[in-house]
């Protein structure tokens, strides 16, 4: 029968890398000290065979918290077994799993791109699978290297009295944030000068957005959408000012640009990481819809 002690100090060491066996194991050695005990007191204190004992005690040699005394005085020259001092064991322990984190740290930062963008070409759409209403945006972005992604198209006249074209496509020169947003609302009459249709718009905008970021599994803890203005071509838009606040973080970080384009019948909005890749698809919608630069 294990005591409760002893069970609280099972689960410190198990925290910390070692299983149940294992720390029962170790924890029994420490109350040898620097004198050790040899298989044979072993079995006497714990609750397992002689053979399963000497096999944790091989690998927790392996893992340097245990080793054998270079000198035994035990009977027949038994080995006398001795834990490595817990406060060096600890230590390291965090070195080992720092350098851990280093590795995968290096990683994220030299590898994760690169399959992010394995796995967003994965998904990619060619030219003839997409929609005809969606073809002439898209042809100059794609000739330039851009990829459709994800292609979604929600026809509900007879609920809300539009249309939307919910599409995204990866960007090859992009750096942080790959891909990229392109929404097509379309009704079946004139908003381009219909500030209640445009203000609801908005909002649905922002609600829908924050509740598929923070669904997503991608490490984002809170998120702030606020009202803001962007120019192009000369001419103010409405946009959103979008701040991430991510896991082990304490600041809010805003990694991309946005913004809302009510013409004729349809709204766009378009975001990106940045200010010139919105820009890519502002222009190409100017150039299907005939708007003067």
């Amino acid at each position: 029968m294990i005591d409760k002690i002893t069970e609280e100090y099972i689960e410190g060491l198990k925290k910390i890398g070692l299983t149940d066996d294992e720390s029962l194991v170790y924890f029994t050695l420490t109350r040898h000290g620097k004198k050790g005990t040899y298989v044979k007191d072993l079995v006497y204190h714990i609750p397992l065979k002689r053979t399963t004992i000497y096999s944790i005690l091989n690998r927790l040699i392996e893992k340097k918290c245990v080793k054998i005394a270079e000198k035994s005085d035990a009977p027949k020259k038994a080995k006398i077994f001795v834990a490595t001092s817990p406060s060096v064991f600890i230590d390291e322990t965090i070195r080992k799993k720092k350098k851990e984190l280093k590795i995968i740290e290096d990683i994220r930062s030299n590898l994760a791109n690169k399959l992010e963008s394995v796995y967003l070409e994965s998904m990619e759409y060619s030219f003839k699978d997409i929609d005809e209403f969606l073809q002439p945006y898209f042809k100059p972005l794609m000739d330039k290297g851009w990829k459709v992604i994800e292609h979604t198209i929600e026809k509900s006249r007879m609920n809300y009295m539009f249309d939307i074209y919910d599409c995204a496509l990866l960007i090859p020169n992009a750096k942080f944030v790959k891909d990229c947003g392109f929404i097509i609302i379309k009704f079946d009459h004139i908003v381009e000068k219909d500030i209640d249709t445009l203000n609801f718009i908005i909002n649905l905008l922002k609600r829908i957005g924050k509740e598929q970021v923070l669904n997503k599994d991608i490490g984002v803890k809170d998120l702030k959408i606020s009202d803001s203005k962007i120019e192009f071509y000369d001419n103010m838009y409405h946009s959103f000012k979008t701040e991430f606040l991510w896991e082990n973080t304490k600041d809010f970080q805003e990694l991309t640009k946005s913004v809302i384009l009510p013409i004729g019948d349809k709204i766009f909005f378009l975001w990106a990481e940045t200010y010139e890749f919105v820009k890519e698809m502002v222009y190409a919608i100017f150039n299907v819809e005939r708007i003067s630069r």
